[in-house]
């Protein structure tokens, strides 16, 4: 795209990973880490972002915003937490009962 539809330097790319859902942030799995991005004028960032290759070139990628996986991380921890309770409770009322008999 035309550097003259650039607007202003919005962030960069601070984590590459080729690896699906071990990130979250601003990583990509295409290009490296420092890779700038800018808004493009007239247009919502939230929709469009250029971004500044290692040749000076600018490329416009849709922004998809934040990657899903922050949901998931947050909820596969709280399941972690409620299946690990949820046994430890279940190993108390064991030991409890089986000391009642004993």
């Amino acid at each position: 795209m035309p550097s003259e539809e650039i607007n202003k330097k919005i962030g960069h790319v601070t984590k590459y990973s080729d690896e699906e859902g071990t990130y979250r942030g601003n990583f990509s799995n295409i290009y490296p880490k420092g890779t700038p991005y800018y808004s493009i004028i007239n247009t919502d960032p939230k929709d469009f972002i250029a971004i500044k290759t290692q040749e000076g070139i600018f490329v416009k990628a849709y922004n998809k915003g934040h990657y899903p996986n922050d949901e998931l991380v947050k909820k596969t921890i709280w399941m972690y937490f409620l299946l690990g309770t949820s046994i430890i409770v279940l190993l108390i009322i064991i030991w409890i009962i089986k000391r009642r008999k004993g």
